[in-house]
């Protein structure tokens, strides 16, 4: 998770810094110019937004794994708590809400830089 909020931070910081170096110019030719950057940087955006939606596959595979074996329990009334999932659900869940965020940050500096 460390190595994931690293390199999203570092991306996010180096991205707004170009937009506002970028938002700076008046002059459409300079704006032009800088049009090469951005695009490479979009694509340093989308390649990472594109690992992290594996992860969010990957975590949704875990889920299904979960609400099998949740099912698996359905029958069992006596001592059904005990043996749900619920560390692995929260593990999860605290992950998601991570990816969720990433996600979304990825996504709103990719629009910015397309315009």
């Amino acid at each position: 998770m460390t190595d994931w909020f690293t390199e999203i931070g570092a991306v996010c910081r180096e991205v707004d810094a170009f937009l506002v170096k970028k938002e700076a110019q008046d002059s459409p030719l300079l704006q032009a110019v800088l049009m090469g950057e951005g695009i490479e940087l979009n694509d340093k955006v989308t390649e990472i937004h594109g690992r992290l939606q594996s992860e969010l596959a990957i975590l949704d595979a875990e889920l299904q794994t979960l609400g099998q074996a949740w099912e698996a329990l359905d029958s069992q009334a006596e001592g059904r708590v005990n043996d749900l999932p619920l560390a692995k659900l929260e593990a999860i869940g605290q992950r998601l809400g991570f990816w969720v965020k990433w996600s979304g940050q990825l996504a709103e500096r990719s629009g910015r830089l397309m315009f």
